[in-house]
């Protein structure tokens, strides 16, 4: 299955961008040659899948759609969080009504569960594919042994295996480099970053010592700018600006261009068609290695 390098986050979808903003985003991703959509069930609880099933009814095969399942989706029923069998077989059902589409191109575990033996899951995903609901498979939050496991079980009993791998990555949170990029790199699992502009900090959406302008993610989940407000980021930040003027390249390009080269794609949201149309561009950028020196050591 060939992806574009850039993909769609959409967990804004059906939230602070309105339908109509949504349509014109999607518009704007096929402008850009982006194929692949990324969703989850619980993003703005469900209502980001409706909006994807609404938009993409007619030109449904324009798309490689990617969605997730595991997390808690009803806090007054066990059974509808998790990688069970159940909860799998319910999940994946109610995401195909709601993106009005008869399969999914990508089906992901979002988060390991311990409380579920990694063979019942997998065994329950090889039934998925095995019914023509999913065509491929991948998980999200695992740690390298955790993916290594669900490998080594896949072999062993015969099922399909993860083709994919979605992790945080950016040039502030680079925890993956030192095991899942290598890992991946050896044994054929695509890579695929989300949060590469760091909620917006990395795009230079935020200033030291003001709070966050209206529209911005950490305007609408005061949660991120707790995380995102302090000195050893903004020191960072400085640093990328720097690096931003020295090449004449806008810092999210920059910031996207450096994932890029390590990563199989980078999953980005936008607010407007502007913001994806600049982060679509970063797939044309050529650093120069003194500017990934640069900004290696940011």
């Amino acid at each position: 299955m060939k992806v574009s390098r850039i993909c769609l986050g959409t967990n804004n979808f059906g939230g602070y961008v309105p339908e109509q903003g949504c349509a014109k985003i999607l518009d704007e991703a096929l402008e850009c040659k982006i194929n692949f959509i990324d969703t989850a069930n619980v993003y703005t609880d469900g209502r980001s899948e409706e909006v994807i099933g609404r938009l993409v009814e007619g030109r449904r095969d324009d798309f490689v759609i990617a969605t997730k399942f595991g997390m808690e989706s009803s806090p007054n029923d066990p059974n509808r969080s998790g990688s069970s069998r159940k909860n799998l077989i319910w999940q994946l059902d109610q995401s195909l009504n709601r993106l009005r589409t008869k399969y999914i191109d990508l089906y992901y575990v979002h988060q390991f569960d311990p409380t579920t033996p990694l063979l019942e899951t997998l065994r329950a995903l090889d039934d998925a594919i095995k019914s023509g609901k999913v065509r491929y498979i991948a998980c999200s939050n695992f740690s390298s042994r955790q993916l290594e496991e669900s490998l080594k079980i896949s072999s062993e009993h015969d099922l399909e295996s993860f083709i994919g791998i979605q992790s945080r990555y950016n040039l502030l949170q680079r925890e993956i480099e030192s095991d899942i990029i290598p890992f991946c790199a050896q044994n054929n699992v695509g890579v695929l970053a989300y949060n590469p502009l760091r909620a917006g900090l990395l795009a230079g959406r935020y200033s030291r010592g003001e709070p966050p302008r209206e529209g911005t993610r950490a305007f609408f989940r005061p949660g991120y700018w707790s995380q995102l407000n302090n000195e050893s980021n903004f020191d960072r930040l400085d640093k990328l600006k720097t690096v931003s003027e020295e090449t004449g390249v806008s810092m999210p390009k920059l910031a996207i261009a450096w994932a890029l080269r390590r990563v199989s794609s980078a999953i980005v949201g936008a607010s407007n068609p502007a913001q994806l149309e600049e982060s679509c561009e970063a797939v044309k950028v050529e650093l120069s290695d003194a500017a990934l020196k640069e900004l290696d050591q940011i």
